[in-house]
């Protein structure tokens, strides 16, 4: 059977949903934008949806190191296959482009997706998507000190939504007076 959101879960969504628009929204140059870009990221959100609920279908019968070597073999033939179709160049021509391709590999693949794999063999997926969604807010904050792209009051607002959106889903991280009823098993 599947995972049925609970109302904390609805509210967490609908909270994430605006804030992260007001996130991505108020960028300052949207004059004359292009409707092909916010299509494609419907389809990338709608293809990370997938993922994400095959990689928790996996997760119940399968270790989180042999679903993090299936996708990245599934993955890396795929994307290989079409860059090659593409002619995109796929090896890279300097130290500093192999340095990227190790950070990437180690920090963001490995790391980041390989935890969110872990994860999802012991989370519901709605959870676990709605935690993911902290990525924007911490992109925002990094984007601030190493590249000067100082926030906007909407984006703050927007980041500020995100972050009241995990704690409306998730009763372990709001405060004990607030809460009702017993603690919720992560919080034991």
């Amino acid at each position: 059977g599947g995972e049925r959101p609970g109302r904390g879960l609805i509210a967490g969504l609908g909270l994430a949903l605006a804030g992260a628009w007001l996130l991505v929204r108020d960028t300052g140059d949207r004059a004359g934008a292009d409707i092909m870009g916010d299509l494609s990221a419907v389809a990338a959100a709608a293809c990370y949806a997938a993922y994400l609920i095959a990689i928790k279908a996996a997760r119940r019968s399968i270790a989180t190191g042999t679903t993090m070597l299936v996708t990245t073999a599934v993955s890396a033939l795929g994307l290989g296959l079409l860059a090659v179709a593409s002619g995109e160049v796929l090896m890279p021509s300097s130290l500093a482009g192999w340095a990227a391709v190790a950070a990437l590999g180690i920090l963001a693949h490995a790391g980041g997706q390989g935890l969110a794999t872990a994860a999802l063999g012991r989370l519901p997926v709605g959870a676990a998507s709605l935690l993911l969604l902290i990525q924007p807010v911490i992109t925002a904050a990094f984007g601030w000190p190493i590249e000067g792209e100082m926030p906007s009051l909407v984006q703050v607002a927007g980041a500020m939504l995100l972050l009241a959106a995990l704690a409306t889903a998730n009763p372990a991280v709001r405060p004990a007076w607030r809460r009702t009823g017993p603690a919720p098993l992560a919080a034991r």
